[in-house]
């Protein structure tokens, strides 16, 4: 069983839905499979289930499938919501050689280390099963597993480059909002793991959020203080000039934070893969990383330690206190405004299978 979002909440799409958008979604990864009600508010929703074959093409394809309907949509003039959802860069890693080779001596790789059997019996089962020219020497190297990683991000930063030309080339791009970001990073052995959804250390929660606005507004602006991604929704609607002020969101439009760079703000992440009830809080100086249910705690100084590897909650027992107060203050306003509906279904077979060829499932 899985919880699946019920209709009465209501989604971006839907808003801007409502207010004549008309709506497009392409996505890569079954998770936003419309199974678990991730379509509502889309006019047209596109599924690509990832192919299991090593193929490095994703990206055209979750593109490709909404072409035709936006070419038709720009000839009407209409405004739109286009959301692409891509899983180009994900576990198993796909990875060119020819990618690899440019990025082999890149100092920000770290320096070589062989991982000792132990530390292959930790990773992954699944990762690196369509990387066919790998040898054993190269298993054994976690730079190899960090070059193969920075790889498929080149490649998909060159395919990308590619979806924007053709944005171009339609007269769409200068005119549109475009919000690149990522819905998770990715571990690869900086804290003695692997992927995504095993913990709340840096590498796991820290994502790109880039904006380009029409004309180039802001351009070269860079926020340096924190902003999650459930500040998107209000940024778009706020953008599309949509009053929210009645929908009980929990973000917050980050458009004033490009003329008043803040410093005071927190952001919230939770773990969810096998342990519902670890939780995080950070703000500029530190970042709290608590179980709700055992009391324990990690508290990281981030300004010293962004990659937070030294564990300061004992000579920080105030901040521990002023942070883990805050965090469950946040956690009970998020379950009063947003009560849980209870509504699960079984996961299909056929989406089963290939949420297991990810990694997601057993």
């Amino acid at each position: 069983m899985t919880g699946v979002l019920p209709q009465h909440h209501d989604t971006l799409a839907e808003t801007l839905d409502n207010f004549g958008y008309r709506t497009l979604g392409s996505v890569g990864n079954l998770w936003l499979s419309s199974f678990f009600g991730y379509a509502q508010g889309f006019e047209e929703y596109f599924e690509t289930d990832r192919p299991d074959l090593g193929g490095i093409h994703e990206a055209e394809t979750v593109f490709g499938k909404t072409v035709n309907r936006l070419e038709k949509i720009v000839k009407s003039k209409e405004p739109f919501f286009l959301y692409l959802h891509f899983n180009d860069v994900h576990g198993p890693y796909q990875c060119s050689e020819e990618d690899f080779k440019i990025l082999k001596t890149s100092t920000n790789l770290g320096a070589e280390t062989l991982l000792s059997q132990s530390d292959l019996e930790t990773q992954e089962s699944y990762i690196g099963k369509w990387i066919t020219w790998m040898g054993p020497r190269e298993k054994q190297s976690l730079q190899f597993w960090r070059t193969c990683y920075a790889a498929g991000v080149r490649n998909f930063d060159r395919k990308l480059g590619d979806i924007f030309e053709q944005l171009r080339k339609n007269g769409l791009f200068d005119n549109s909002v475009v919000i690149l970001t990522a819905d998770h990073g990715e571990e690869l052995y900086e804290h003695k793991g692997w992927v995504h959804g095993t913990s709340l250390y840096y590498h796991q929660t820290h994502v790109p959020l880039i904006m380009y606005l029409p004309k180039g507004r802001y351009a070269g602006t860079r926020v340096e203080g924190l902003v999650s991604s459930i500040d998107i929704m209000p940024t778009i609607l706020s953008l599309a000039n949509i009053n929210y002020s009645d929908m009980n969101l929990k973000g917050q439009n980050l458009l004033p934070l490009l003329k008043n760079n803040e410093d005071d703000r927190y952001a919230y992440s939770e773990y969810v893969n096998f342990s519902p009830n670890i939780h995080s809080i950070q703000d500029k100086d530190f970042k709290l990383i608590l179980n709700i249910q055992s009391g324990s705690s990690k508290l990281f100084n981030v300004k010293k330690d962004k990659f937070e590897r030294i564990n300061v909650a004992k000579e920080n027992k105030s901040q521990v206190k002023r942070l883990g107060d805050l965090l469950i203050e946040h956690i009970d306003n998020i379950n009063k405004g947003n009560p849980q509906s209870g509504l699960e279904q079984h996961i299909p077979e056929d989406i089963k299978e290939g949420l297991k060829s990810l990694g997601y499932l057993q």
